[in-house]
């Protein structure tokens, strides 16, 4: 493939200046730092672990994750608050502009579908009040998830929100009902409460 303007699908699109980078690929490892491509990690689990420790070192400034195209399977992450910054914002996207964008399935083979959700993040009960956790998924495709994405403020109180979360340009097939018909409308591609 020709690379136009230094980009190439094989290459992760550099990041603007200060943005701080974590690499995700289907040869990583998750023994690996994830802080260059050549030390991706192989797990959204592990890209979360990386992310927290990057943020309690400091919130002061983006965090991208940047994701090799590939087909990812039973892959789910479990987000939490604490690896979420305020000013700043998370983005887990494609690893760069002209690649295909990466594949995440919920089944781990073909005939193997355990019923998994891809991304939830939960507000804790405390501390007390809304969090602003800008969090970004962009250009990623989701398929044969229960739930793709979930960002679960309090229902039952309207203080207790998540917020500043963008989700653009991803693709969702076979999500919630459509995966799996015993749902009985409980879940979707984008589900969002408070």
């Amino acid at each position: 493939v020709e690379e136009e303007e230094g980009r190439s699908p094989s290459r992760p699109l550099a990041a603007s200046a200060g943005t701080r980078m974590v690499f995700m690929a289907p040869t990583g490892d998750d023994s690996n730092s994830g802080l260059s491509a050549r030390q991706a990690v192989a797990t959204l689990s592990r890209v979360h672990e990386v992310v927290l420790a990057m943020v309690a070192k400091s919130d002061a400034s983006d965090i991208s994750v940047r994701i090799a195209p590939s087909l990812y399977r039973g892959q789910s992450a479990r987000w939490t608050t604490a690896a979420t910054m305020r000013h700043h914002t998370v983005t887990l996207m494609s690893w760069n502009d002209t690649a295909p964008a990466p594949v995440f399935d919920g089944c781990e083979s073909p005939s193997s579908c355990r019923g998994i959700g891809f991304f939830e993040m939960r507000k804790a009960r405390s501390p007390r009040g809304g969090i602003q956790t800008n969090i970004r998924l962009h250009r990623l495709e989701v398929q044969n998830y229960t739930n793709a994405v979930a960002l679960v403020g309090n229902r039952d109180n309207q203080s207790e929100f998540l917020s500043g979360n963008i989700v653009d340009h991803c693709t969702f097939r076979r999500i919630g009902n459509i995966f799996n018909k015993s749902l009985h409308g409980c879940c979707g591609a984008i589900d969002t409460m408070n």
